[in-house]
């Protein structure tokens, strides 16, 4: 058993073995020795990361970057979140996909000639690699595109 003082250094070193590139015998004798000290620690109903609460703030954080929903659900099974905890993170009434595609497309094609084919294909193609749908996008632009003429 691990001493309580070693604990957190343990759960910091379990979820970095991995990632070490150490050789494979000593990445594995060291999760074999750790996986004993993490799974008394969730017997004993410590819990150090809330999966609810990490969610929810990754997919704030996410939408601040202008990341859009597909690249943060990406993220979040990568992380090891479940299809349940996903969802319960995108239950957030503040964050309007639509206008964060748009502000975000504000902010970086202010001065595009959005009238031009081949830009708004360019801009389709950035926000769509930026994790926002179709309908997200084309909605940006459709709209940027109006007020380009309500403006000129």
């Amino acid at each position: 058993m691990l001493p309580p003082a070693l604990l957190p250094c343990a759960v910091w070193l379990a979820a970095r073995v991995p990632s070490l590139n150490w050789p494979t015998g000593c990445a594995s004798r060291a999760s074999t020795k750790l996986s004993p000290a993490l799974s008394s620690t969730t017997a004993a109903g410590i819990n150090w990361v809330n999966d609810e609460r990490y969610g929810a703030m990754a997919v704030r954080s996410g939408a601040a970057k202008g990341h859009g929903p597909i690249k943060i659900r990406f993220e979040l099974r990568r992380k090891g979140l479940d299809d349940g905890q996903i969802e319960t993170a995108f239950d957030q009434p503040e964050l309007d996909w639509f206008e964060l595609a748009l502000a975000l497309l504000e902010r970086r094609a202010r001065a595009s000639d959005l009238g031009d084919f081949k830009l708004r294909m360019k801009w389709l193609k950035y926000l769509l690699g930026r994790g926002f749908n179709q309908d997200q996008a084309r909605y940006a632009i459709a709209t940027m595109m109006e007020s380009e003429t309500q403006d000129g």
